[in-house]
């Protein structure tokens, strides 16, 4: 389900792309860890266009707002953190760099 809202996090961790092998050919994908206000950690990922896109804009902690996103249940097999749902960033995601570094 694809949501409209949007959330404040910082990027606690950007893991190395990864590639694979899609219809479309070769594919690239990455994972963040994000953090909101309370702490609270969930991991992202960034699929195909989002990866290509915001790959060398989204830095380690730094805070972004994030927009047009899925959120699904987790694949505990693949989490890095401890958190029942995951984020999925496609190419209708947004993110912008928030103007305030702090709180988070």
């Amino acid at each position: 389900m694809l949501l409209q809202w949007c959330i404040k996090a910082k990027v606690v961790r950007k893991a190395p792309p990864r590639s694979f092998s899609g219809r479309n050919g070769a594919q690239r994908v990455f994972n963040v860890e994000l953090a909101d206000t309370m702490g609270t950690q969930i991991q992202g990922t960034f699929w195909r266009e989002a990866a290509e896109k915001y790959l060398d804009i989204l830095q380690e902690g730094k805070v972004y707002y994030f927009s047009s996103f899925q959120v699904k249940v987790a694949n505990k097999q693949y989490a890095t953190v401890k958190n029942d749902y995951e984020i999925h960033f496609d190419a209708r995601t947004e993110v912008e760099e928030a103007a305030d570094q702090t709180g988070i």
